[in-house]
């Protein structure tokens, strides 16, 4: 149809030779070794069925960077169905990216997940790891496209849409039919089509190794820092403990000597730990970080080093300048990383000490994608009594208690939505609970919709069921979707337990009840300690 000559193509993305694979992506949604039958996708056509949107891409002088083949095939796919996405890539070629408290504009979330793991050899050659960026392309171009809001802020990664279902409208729309070395009927990529969970890396810290990383390592400073001083300050990172992630041992025994030097740095660490940190745009350059993005970008740096021993003495000394920064200037903002010299001296301190900083990274297939339309008519999802816990096999009259417990809730909240939070004040209220979208009511506010899912129980322990539904939608949403749990029914007194943006705010326990439904415990302990945390 189309000779690969004849495109001309000349970004760095494409020369690369991410052709093949690319295709195989935006032809059967699955890398070649996952395919039965026919593996290979006749090129020069497939060439011909995306010539436009290659052609559109290739004018952005892509890199192979940030557009790996998976990235590449949801690229595709997503701007041959919806053109307007090619906003969300060229935002992410020309690092047109934000990021602030609130979380990360599309672009930037995506631009994320390509950077934690880049050059790092324990996924970046394995197809599956390439799966997973085409699943994360596909639900970040779905989510600007359902948004239509370039300002949307998200903090994880949106519900993965049918890749299966988004090919078979490319092949309707191109008129073709299927064939072996062409588009495959959906019923063969659904059979091996699973959803990738995010790749988890995970440091193990010994707070012993790392208060004696940071007594060696304080040794270098111009005034001595006192055993006691170090404890002090070790006590408060272990009393604040960071995710796995960001928990490398020298960023950890950067931050002990920094705050036991100024206390003032606790400021700068409580952002790094808490993944809190900026992004701007800059034009035709990198984008602009805050120290604590900074910081987070040295560790990741670090985290996928193929020479973690070297790689743990930068972040050391990236690490230490940035909080001594943080003292001048605590608004700074950087293009890139501190420099580090030749000779870290912190590397003689430390040479004796058998201390792994290469962190475990894991990665597996653990389901299958769910697909959530923006207003799903999904009845296996529904709830009994709409707002109370999920249905489940039981006696007519625990049914019926449920029932009762969600009507009274119901009321209650109709009663007293507009004082339960400032943003709900005059609001009107509108039920969706028919719809099984995912929420219960949908309130018209002065910051746009919001999306409230509500559960109601009668004692104060114990712990709510959200369906995977609703959780996809609480990711999709952000901080428009709340959780509202009322608590106490049955007393005098009930209250409400609130929590804007579960799906960052709660760590739930997943639980496969029976295939293909799947819901989400959340201890009530943990949604107390949520709201309390993050007051809205």
């Amino acid at each position: 149809m189309t000779e690969q000559n004849t495109l001309n193509l000349k970004s760095k993305a494409f020369r690369d030779g991410e052709q093949i694979r690319m295709l195989d992506f935006a032809i059967r949604g699955l890398p070649r070794h996952a395919l039965q039958g026919e593996q290979y996708v006749d090129r020069d056509w497939a060439l011909g069925i995306y010539q436009d949107e290659i052609r559109r891409l290739d004018a952005l002088d892509i890199h192979s960077r940030w557009f790996t083949s998976g990235i590449l095939g949801a690229a595709l796919i997503s701007v041959k169905l919806s053109p307007q996405t090619f906003e969300l890539w060229r935002r992410l070629a020309n690092h047109e990216v934000r990021r602030d408290e609130r979380g990360s504009d599309a672009p930037c979330l995506l631009r994320e997940i390509i950077e934690r793991h880049q050059n790092d050899r324990r996924l970046t050659r394995s197809q599956d790891y390439q799966l997973f960026l085409f699943q994360a392309g596909l639900a970040m171009a779905r989510a600007w496209t359902y948004h239509a809001d370039s300002d949307h802020r998200y903090v994880s990664l949106p519900p993965i849409p049918d890749a299966a279902e988004l090919i078979a409208e490319v092949r309707l729309l191109e008129g073709e039919r299927h064939a072996k070395m062409r588009f495959r009927p959906p019923k063969i990529t659904r059979e091996r089509w699973v959803a990738l969970s995010r790749p988890e890396i995970i440091h193990a810290p010994d707070y012993e190794q790392v208060l004696g990383l940071a007594e060696r390592a304080s040794r270098l400073e111009a005034q001595p820092l006192s055993t006691e001083s170090l404890e002090k300050a070790l006590n408060w990172v272990s009393d604040f403990p960071p995710p796995s992630k960001m928990a490398h041992p020298a960023a950890l025994a950067a931050a002990v000597v920094s705050i036991a030097q100024a206390g003032e740095c606790r400021h700068l660490w409580e952002r790094v730990f808490g993944q809190l940190g900026r992004r701007c745009p800059v034009p035709g350059r990198k984008p602009v970080s805050d120290l604590s993005a900074t910081v987070m970008d040295a560790i990741m740096l670090a985290n996928r080093s193929s020479d973690p021993e070297s790689a743990a003495a930068a972040l050391y000394h990236r690490a230490r300048f940035l909080s001594e920064q943080s003292l001048e200037r605590p608004d700074a903002f950087r293009m890139s990383l501190p420099r580090v010299p030749r000779d870290r001296p912190v590397d003689a301190h430390w040479q004796d000490l058998n201390i792994n900083f290469a962190p475990r990274v894991e990665f597996a297939s653990e389901r299958r994608a769910p697909t959530l339309n923006p207003e799903p008519d999904d009845s296996d999802d529904s709830e009994d009594g709409g707002v109370g816990s999920a249905r489940r096999k039981s006696s007519s009259e625990s049914v019926r208690k449920r029932l009762d417990t969600g009507r009274a809730g119901e009321e209650w909240f109709l009663q007293h939505y507009q004082t339960l939070c400032a943003l709900f004040h005059g609001a009107p209220l509108y039920d969706c609970r028919e719809r099984q979208s995912g929420y219960d009511c949908r309130l018209e506010t002065r910051e746009g919709d919001c999306y409230v899912e509500l559960k109601t129980v009668r004692q104060c322990g114990g712990s709510v069921r959200l369906t995977d539904c609703q959780w996809s939608r609480a990711s999709l949403e952000g901080e428009k979707y709340f959780l509202i749990v009322i608590r106490g029914i049955d007393g005098e007194r009930p209250d409400a337990l609130i929590i804007r943006n579960p799906a960052a705010r709660l760590d739930p326990h997943r639980r496969e009840v029976m295939v293909p439904r799947v819901e989400w415990y959340v201890p009530l302990a943990d949604l107390e300690w949520a709201a309390a945390r993050y007051p809205v």
